[in-house]
């Protein structure tokens, strides 16, 4: 439909105008700094993708026979599985930027490191309040809002990519222009985020706001001993090489994901979740 296609024409502009813009308003040579930090931030969203995805048939089917006492709890469920992903994943890229980017290009990207924290923290509030709102809007054929929305927030991301850029340049140097990019998508994607997008659709499946934000709560808490054992880490034993990044990463995912298994689930739902990893396994045994 012309709604869709003007859903996806909005989201690439959101996604890939910046490089533009800091090659028109700042120089070519800047590029390279946002191209890296976006091409991390876009793993993370690829990730989120892939779990995410799978829903939108899922809500399809709910909504075709009214059932939306499951779709509510279908989208608490994945609002919280996005969070518990997404959340240890950004902090970490935002605790090691700098030594990812010297893992991965060498020394001399601060500034693809600056850009890239700014990214990462845009994209987790992105996911955290309109990633899967768009999903679910799609599912139940509703997406002529999201559209519009979308649109229109393309249209001011760039206007405030260019003013921002323009700003920040002339005031701490043309080489931190390029920060205006990330904080102008920040201040549109996740301005309608926060404004519109949640609400709309808590709205439309019934679903009370305050249940929705208290879905959020704990999985935000348990990131606090998680992200200290990351400061420790760096500090300690700050990572130069891929392997021992990848191997320290790993220890603060399943750290975070371990705790909040024992402190932060019910027995229900310690029970439900392990069901849902032997239904995985037993699924790609098959296969």
């Amino acid at each position: 439909s012309i709604f869709a296609f003007l859903n996806n024409l909005a989201a690439q502009g959101l996604l890939n105008i910046g490089s533009l813009v800091i090659g028109t308003v700042l120089s070519v040579e800047f590029v390279t700094y946002y191209a890296l930090a976006n091409k991390i931030s876009g793993l993370i969203l690829q990730t989120v993708a892939a779990i995410v995805g799978i829903s939108l048939p899922v809500f399809s089917a709910l909504w075709a026979i009214n059932d939306k006492e499951k779709i509510r709890f279908t989208y608490l469920e994945i609002n919280k599985a996005i969070v518990l992903i997404a959340l240890p994943i950004s902090m970490v890229v935002i605790f090691f930027s700098e030594q990812i980017m010297e893992i991965w290009v060498g020394n001399g990207y601060h500034l693809a490191a600056l850009i890239l924290n700014i990214l990462v923290v845009v994209m987790f509030i992105d996911y955290f309040l309109g990633y899967i709102t768009g999903i679910l809007l799609f599912g139940i054929g509703k997406h002529k809002a999201l559209s519009l929305v979308n649109a229109i927030a393309a249209i001011i991301n760039l206007i405030l990519a260019i003013g921002l850029t323009k700003i920040i340049s002339i005031k701490y140097g043309i080489e931190y222009g390029a920060l205006g990019i990330p904080i102008a998508l920040g201040l549109s994607i996740d301005g309608i985020g926060l404004l519109v997008l949640p609400w709309y659709v808590n709205r439309i499946i019934e679903l009370d706001n305050t249940t929705y934000l208290k879905n959020f709560i704990k999985p935000v808490l348990f990131i606090i001993p998680a992200a200290i054992l990351a400061l420790l880490i760096k500090h300690y034993y700050e990572p130069h090489k891929l392997i021992v990044f990848v191997l320290e990463s790993a220890v603060i995912g399943f750290f975070y994901w371990g705790i909040y298994y024992l402190f932060g689930l019910t027995k229900g739902e310690k029970n439900r979740y392990l069901g849902y990893v032997r239904q995985f396994i037993i699924r790609n045994e098959n296969e």
